[in-house]
């Protein structure tokens, strides 16, 4: 009688640990799966070998912003960094993910740059007529903005002002940089494009 209830505890052991150890693979199989994308990808060859593990949806956004200046760091929230940049900050050109972004003007603000944007006093420093002559010149006056900012951390930000002629039947826009009132000379004078 107890070399049976030996024997039975005996190969209950053996058959618990065999059930933890089919319950550990399988929580290793699904743990490794939830890490590798559930869309088959092409095989990787030294030509097309994947850069990194992002979601395919993110790759493709990747791969879409390659001809630009926009870099991997850019593209996701700086404070969360599992989200997709939405929405660039009137000041400093970050992409947020739109928790992190409030309106006010037409205009996003980053946290940061909402309570600047909210506790100083703007001016309009420049104003651009932009023409369908010059298309690229609004393109180089943010594109100057951006470089004001990134050397110096003067911040400003651009308005889109529009003027409709109704009788001539066409509307004008203006681009409108607004910086704050102690650095108004020193944004002229950097602006200059």
């Amino acid at each position: 009688m107890e070399t049976t209830l030996l024997v039975s505890v005996i190969l209950l052991n053996v058959v618990l640990l065999l059930v933890l150890g089919f319950l550990g693979f399988l929580i290793y199989k699904l743990l490794k799966d939830r890490q590798t994308p559930t869309t088959q990808a092409a095989p990787t060859t030294t030509a097309n070998k994947p850069e990194n593990n992002y979601h395919p949806e993110i790759q493709k956004r990747l791969e879409e912003l390659k001809f630009s200046k926009v870099t991997t760091e850019n593209i996701f929230c700086p404070y969360h960094p599992e989200e997709a940049g939405e929405v660039q900050c009137g000041i400093c050109h970050k992409y947020f993910c739109a928790r992190c972004v409030r309106p006010m003007k037409s205009i996003y603000f980053c946290k940061e740059h909402m309570a600047l944007f909210l506790r100083s006093q703007w001016q309009e420093v420049l104003t651009l007529k932009t023409s369908s002559e010059d298309p690229e010149a609004g393109v180089r006056l943010f594109e100057k903005k951006q470089e004001v900012f990134k050397e110096k951390q003067l911040p400003s930000y651009v308005e889109t002002h529009y003027k409709i002629d109704v009788e001539g039947d066409y509307i004008e826009t203006y681009l409108v940089v607004f910086a704050q009132e102690d650095q108004i000379d020193e944004m002229r004078e950097l602006l200059e494009i």
